[in-house]
């Protein structure tokens, strides 16, 4: 029986000298630089917002924040790094919806994507658009899925990247439409935006910034808005849930996160400074103008909110036969 207690003792002490030694690392910590990691290239919404928390984060920090660009493979080499980074609090991920998906699409990425890192908090999510070329026929939502059925497979859908928003926003549009077409995958915006323009596809999901001057200068049709509500960027386009698909509903979502065991306190630290910059009005209206919503949300609401992403997904990846 003593020995129980001393042992109930020993582990009461143990737990509060490691409380005492994280809370101690939170309080000299930052002494260095920080790094966010990115999963895509420069001018993305994830380097948008990531430059945008770095800039503000860093000045109230007293420390600078490196920004990494590490694009390719569906943002799993940007996600090795950090998995495989020291938990000191000087490593960050800036990721989004491929971190729900990679772990169904990536049965061997070479870490584990829940278990090698600490969700830090949610930062954005993204409206996206239903574009479709210069001489598609087609003038909105129940017109292209009149058109795909009567001629099934004849419509191409471009995609960037498998496992992306573009991606699960096309399977899901064919799945909830139930039609058939052509969907034809790119390496990245450009290449697929080439086609569209030149009529070679038809239609494509996109982020805001890559297709609103398209659209301003009526080389291309906005047909439709990804989300339930309308963007105030984009008014007069309705959405796809009141064109014909009501349980259409798709956003870009990012999202920081940390090195498993990292420090709480860090953690705790990092999420308070996200939602003071979210805060700002200068923020949210410029993430307004690149079809951004803030969003910043706890260290355990995002943790609930990956799980819910990744059981939706992989239905809709099951049901499309994606591996």
């Amino acid at each position: 029986m003593k020995e129980s207690i001393k042992t109930l003792i020993a582990g009461v002490l143990i737990g509060i000298v490691s409380l005492m030694a994280m809370k101690a690392q939170a309080q000299d910590w930052p002494q260095r630089p920080l790094r966010f990691v990115v999963i895509t290239p420069a001018g993305g919404a994830p380097d948008y917002v990531a430059r945008t928390l770095a800039s503000r984060m860093s000045g109230l920090l007293g420390q600078p924040i490196v920004v990494e660009n590490r694009p390719g493979g569906g943002g799993n080499i940007a996600a090795a790094a950090v998995a495989n980074a020291a938990p000191d609090g000087y490593t960050f991920l800036i990721t989004g919806n491929n971190h729900a998906v990679n772990p169904i699409l990536l049965p061997n990425p070479g870490f584990d994507y829940v278990r090698s890192f600490a969700p830090v908090g949610l930062i954005a999510s993204g409206n996206y658009l239903l574009v479709a070329s210069p001489s598609l026929v087609a003038k909105n939502v129940s017109e292209v899925l009149a058109l795909a059925r009567a001629k099934p497979d004849a419509l191409s859908f471009a995609v960037t990247q498998i496992g992306t928003p573009a991606h699960l926003g096309a399977e899901l549009f064919l799945q909830l439409g139930k039609i058939n077409m052509t969907i034809i995958p790119y390496t990245g915006v450009a290449p697929a935006m080439s086609d569209l323009l030149n009529s070679r596809v038809d239609l494509i999901i996109s982020a805001f910034p890559a297709v609103r001057g398209l659209i301003d200068g009526k080389q291309i049709k906005a047909l439709a808005v990804t989300r339930s509500t309308r963007s105030p960027v984009f008014p007069n386009v309705p959405t796809i849930a009141e064109s014909g698909l009501p349980d259409f509903d798709l956003s870009g979502w990012i999202c920081l996160m940390a090195p498993a065991r990292t420090s709480p306190a860090i953690i705790a630290r990092i999420n308070a400074l996200i939602h003071q910059v979210l805060a700002e009005k200068e923020v949210t209206e410029a993430f307004a103008e690149q079809g951004l919503d803030v969003m910043p949300s706890s260290p355990e609401e995002l943790a609930s909110f990956m799980q819910r992403e990744e059981q939706q997904w992989a239905g809709v990846l099951a049901k499309a036969s994606v591996r």
